[in-house]
């Protein structure tokens, strides 16, 4: 059995998934894009893009009327997040040698350290608070993460409760109203993470979302949130805030967008909308279209291997 699909998939497509399934290809050339990042006003988006032996950051004008721009030089550059006044970029770097944060004008400009990485230790940051005064990131060491915040006002960082991941990245994201926090927790040797949410600030409370899935991401307006439930999958549950935190059973949302490695960033994102922005393949489908091979059946290969390659004695 097999499925037929082109000879690589390193050429990439961005794709807007409604949620009839519907897809239209942004008016980006094929590449090696990924972590796609909408900005808060919905008009730009972060991407990293890898280029011979080049990682950096891009940024695309959602309505299409100018071409990608190439915003970071000096090192590579990697996992874009948005601060909450659109204004600016934040993304991991080793221009300096350690894998800390930096931040940088959107529009162009000098890059920022925020953070200094210890030897051995990553820092990637996950989500920016639409109040504009934290963000969060999460740092890896060896096999395991632990998510932090970053506070605007101070420049201190302080842990987000004790969350910690094996393996697999926190992929941390505030909610809209920047009042929860959801993120996934992943163990050695397990398929997917598991999703939560707990207040921001910690307060002792926390929901277990789903028994698997990860890479969380909210619906702008607050009352979805999004998950991987399995590979080839994605779901949504329902969240409501008040007068306590309430959410639905998970259901099965189309998924127009491609392979995700669960060890990896999030790599879908959601507009203003309500649509999400995902990469596939370049040759998902016409027009962009995403469509789904079909499975493919050989049956009596024995007989049809001895035909085709000669024994001999």
């Amino acid at each position: 059995m097999y499925l037929p699909g082109p000879e690589t998939t390193a050429q990439q497509s961005l794709f807007l998934i409604d949620r009839n399934g519907t897809a239209e290809a942004l008016k980006l050339p094929p590449g090696t894009d990924a972590y796609p990042r909408v900005s808060p006003d919905g008009t730009r988006l972060a991407l990293q893009t890898s280029e011979a032996n080049e990682t950096f950051i891009s940024i695309y004008d959602m309505s299409g009327a100018s071409s990608v721009r190439r915003l970071t030089f000096g090192g590579r550059n990697r996992f874009p997040i948005w601060s909450s006044d659109s204004r600016r970029v934040a993304f991991q770097s080793d221009r300096d040698g350690d894998l800390a944060i930096f931040w940088q004008p959107a529009d162009g400009g000098s890059a920022e350290r925020l953070t200094k990485a210890e030897s051995g230790v990553s820092h990637v940051p996950e989500s920016w608070s639409p109040t504009g005064d934290f963000f969060l990131f999460s740092t890896a060491k060896g096999i395991e993460m632990s998510l932090w915040t970053y506070s605007m006002r101070d420049r201190n960082i302080a842990p987000f409760d004790d969350v910690r991941s094996m393996v697999f990245p926190t992929d941390a994201v505030f909610s809209p109203d920047a009042r929860w926090v959801a993120y996934q927790v992943g163990e050695r040797a397990v398929g997917e993470g598991v999703p939560y949410v707990q207040p921001f600030p910690p307060n002792g409370a926390k929901y277990e979302i789903a028994r698997r899935g990860g890479r969380p991401v909210w619906s702008r307006d607050g009352k979805e949130l999004f998950f991987i439930p399995a590979p080839g999958q994605f779901a949504v549950v329902t969240v409501k805030t008040q007068p306590t935190f309430t959410f639905s059973s998970p259901m099965a949302v189309h998924r127009g967008f491609g392979i995700s490695d669960p060890a990896d960033q999030r790599t879908v994102d959601t507009t203003p909308d309500g649509r999400i922005i995902g990469l596939g393949p370049s040759n998902l489908g016409s027009g962009g279209s995403p469509a789904l091979g079909e499975i493919q059946v050989v049956l009596n290969w024995f007989q049809e291997v001895k035909a085709r390659v000669p024994t001999t004695k």
